[in-house]
């Protein structure tokens, strides 16, 4: 264990955080390469319990009557962070180190265009086994 994350709001629409380094030197090399922008970014694990699924009007969906093919938004509205990790690539590419929002474009908007592409496949796997 190189630190721990010590805070985490949102912020824009964004999981934000905060890590702590240990004082040890594995934390102190690792505060380096991050400073130096050798790592930048971050692996979060989660586990989402419950989703709000609505359609491109903002109307709630029934989850029996979705189809993989509809224009619909997956919200997480109950879930659970339980670690993160810094990554030299991270599976999530705007999971970040420093502000996410200095990249340029609309970052968060980017971000929800994933999550929709993914929760889709995650509920057409459920479907289809």
């Amino acid at each position: 264990m190189l630190g721990r994350l010590i805070e985490t709001w949102f912020e824009r629409g964004a999981l934000v955080g905060k890590f702590k380094l240990n004082a040890t030197p594995e934390g102190k090399k690792a505060e380096g390469m991050v400073a130096r922008g050798e790592i930048t970014g971050i692996s979060a694990g989660y586990r989402v319990e419950d989703w709000e699924i609505t359609d491109e009007d903002g109307d709630v969906v029934d989850e029996a009557s979705v189809r993989w093919d509809d224009d619909l938004t997956f919200t997480a509205t109950r879930w659970q962070l339980f670690e993160a990790s810094l990554a030299g690539v991270p599976a999530d590419a705007s999971a970040a180190v420093r502000s996410m929002m200095s990249r340029g474009g609309n970052a968060v908007a980017d971000i929800r265009a994933r999550m929709r592409a993914r929760q889709r496949i995650v509920m057409r796997r459920r479907r289809h086994g």
